[in-house]
């Protein structure tokens, strides 16, 4: 869990930096750029989300593929 807390910080880190790199930008394909990079780490950083919120709901725990019902 500390792993995906340390990744989780840097994801936050480098959202902010490229966000700072992004209000500064004046060149319209900077902009672009900067902003696709932003909406990647977001999108990363849902993942993780995601995989916390299994983890608390017990989906990852015991390894037994088999417990997962839909």
């Amino acid at each position: 869990m500390e792993e995906m807390e340390n990744v989780m910080n840097n994801l936050t880190k480098a959202i902010d930096r490229n966000l700072s790199d992004l209000l500064k930008a004046k060149d319209l394909n900077e902009r672009k750029l900067l902003s696709d990079i932003v909406k990647s780490l977001c999108e990363s950083m849902g993942v993780f989300f995601n995989a916390m919120e299994m983890e608390s709901m017990g989906w990852f725990g015991d390894g037994e593929e088999d417990d997962i019902t839909f």
